[in-house]
């Protein structure tokens, strides 16, 4: 990973992977794999720095869920709520961010 990404960033992005590939009947999810290593690398490579601009952006959408609360405190549903209005929002520049969070996950569990 970077040494510069920020562990806030970090454990927002295992949020989302961990939402995108939750564990499942025994099987280990995203988060359980370390896939958010691969995301937040694969992240800074497209865009240095983009890791830390992705987990400040959920970390703004997770407050028009729930206000006050960052991502990483939503539970499971809200967090797709979060990822989901992500990949709806307007700007080209979250939806292009909330596919790139879903390629580099699935690349990295499966």
């Amino acid at each position: 990973m970077p040494a510069v990404t920020d562990p806030a960033t970090v454990a927002a992005i295992r949020a989302a992977v961990e939402t995108i590939v939750p564990p499942t009947d025994g099987s280990p999810g995203g988060a359980d794999l370390g896939v958010e290593r691969h995301v937040v690398e694969q992240l800074d490579k497209l865009t240095p720095g983009l890791p830390d601009l992705v987990g400040a952006l959920l970390d703004a959408f997770a407050a028009d869920v729930r206000p006050g609360a960052s991502f990483v405190q939503l539970d499971l549903e809200d967090r797709g709520r979060v990822i989901r209005a992500m990949g709806e929002e307007e700007a080209q520049d979250i939806r292009e961010a909330v596919s790139a969070i879903f390629v580099f996950t699935l690349g990295g569990a499966y």
